[in-house]
């Protein structure tokens, strides 16, 4: 979560990513990630992270804002149809008896708009609002639930890794770019190959006088440098190779549904161990990296860059709030939205329609999305790129303000495509 005070200029990170068992080993993970999804387990930071900002910079008491995510779930909430169309192709394979029971009560997936209720989890809110984070990190029933879960599918997590477990206030990185100052977390999240990109881009003096098709090849090129920067970089707790060089906030489970994994009281287990690197298999779709190799306590890897952009001097201008999804294609996706709206002056809606593309390093393969023309694509093959059309990359969702005019818009790719504005 990254947290920009526009009054007193100050902007912090809470980095809640979560760590690796302290029994974790890469030969574990090797020989038997496939078949024993507890091993993918990572000790969850959001709950400590949550508070941290909370602690910081919330108004109302803690049990009462748990007390509105309760009622939601208590009450019942509608199914999006992102989430209808993941239950319905995108269903972990190694998926436990309660996830069915669960999300899958008919034996069917729920249809967009219907109606779901989670009272399990509603109970687990209550306690947290009563008890804070410790009914979940220090040893209570919650706590036992998850260790048992996840040891039960052939993990490794103890009670011991969850009281360990810390949630980090950090600075984050930041480089200017056209005037802007642009704000992102630092290592082991990706933000220093964001601010790269930027830094690179800005070197070809890029003008609406440059056609679209050579600026997307300039791009293309920019961002295989970013990427393979982003392969270097690793949890700096671990790594003496690091040094330092609005509110928006970004998580994730790793796969839609995480391990697949579901305690009795209702929680989702995540799969996070699988953004480590080890041989023969690379994590969030970068190069393989001896930075981000797995070890007890560590954090892996992140492409989840929530990112504040401000004006460089003064108060006055455009800030924005942007996150992506899709790995190492969130962070070319979030480079390309940056570009339009600080480069080409585009508003943020015409910023999310653009095609974007992305270079895989491991296949060579340039991806551009379904909206690039032909044109565009024959343009890319004769600079000597290798195209590949898909249908998405990555989703893009952002808010902008420019004075007290506010915009929140989400990336039309999405399903569930929404936009609101504030004044």
């Amino acid at each position: 979560m990254l947290v920009h005070d526009i009054r007193r200029n100050k902007s912090h990170l809470i980095d809640f990513r979560e760590s690796a068992p302290g029994a974790l080993r890469e030969e574990a993970l090797q020989r038997s990630w496939e078949t024993k999804p507890g091993l993918l387990v990572g000790v969850p930071g959001m709950l400590k992270g949550l508070h941290e900002a909370h602690q910081l910079y919330g108004r109302l008491p803690w049990y009462q804002v748990l007390a509105f995510a309760a009622a939601v779930a208590q009450d019942g909430f509608n199914v999006t149809h992102d989430l209808a169309h993941a239950l319905a192709e995108q269903l972990p394979p190694d998926a436990s008896e309660r996830f069915h029971e669960m999300f899958l009560p008919s034996g069917r997936p729920p249809l967009p708009g219907s109606l779901m209720h989670r009272p399990d989890l509603a109970t687990v809110l209550d306690v947290l609002g009563t008890y804070g984070p410790a009914a979940f990190y220090a040893g209570g029933n919650l706590t036992l639930e998850m260790v048992a879960e996840a040891q039960h599918a052939g993990g490794v997590i103890t009670e011991e890794d969850f009281s360990n477990y810390s949630a980090l206030v950090e600075k984050p990185v930041c480089g200017v770019y056209r005037g802007h100052l642009v704000l992102s977390p630092p290592p082991p999240h990706t933000g220093p190959a964001l601010i790269s990109a930027l830094n690179i881009l800005e070197g070809f003096n890029l003008t609406s006088l440059v056609s679209r098709e050579q600026a997307l090849h300039w791009v293309a090129e920019t961002l295989k440098i970013a990427l393979a920067l982003a392969s270097r970089l690793g949890d700096p707790l671990y790594d003496s190779t690091i040094t330092e060089s609005m509110d928006d906030m970004l998580s994730s489970l790793n796969r839609p549904f995480g391990s697949g994994l579901i305690t009795p009281s209702g929680i989702l287990l995540n799969s996070q161990m699988l953004d480590f690197s080890w041989p023969n298999r690379t994590a969030n779709h970068s190069a393989p990296s001896l930075e981000n190799s797995v070890q007890p306590g560590k954090r892996p890897l992140s492409f989840l860059l929530p990112t504040v952009v401000r004006p460089a001097e003064g108060l006055c201008g455009t800030y924005l709030a942007l996150g992506a999804n899709g790995a190492a294609r969130g962070l070319s996706s979030l480079t390309q939205v940056l570009l339009n709206v600080l480069t080409f002056n585009q508003n943020l809606s015409e910023s999310l329609v653009r095609g974007r593309l992305h270079p895989d390093l491991q296949s060579n393969l340039l991806q551009v999305d379904s909206e690039f023309t032909e044109e565009e694509i024959e343009f890319l093959e004769t600079r000597g790129h290798h195209v590949e059309k898909v249908d998405v990359l990555s989703w893009v969702h952002g808010s902008r303000r420019t004075n007290n005019f506010i915009i929140g818009v989400k990336d039309p790719r999405s399903p569930d495509a929404a936009g609101a504005t504030i004044l």
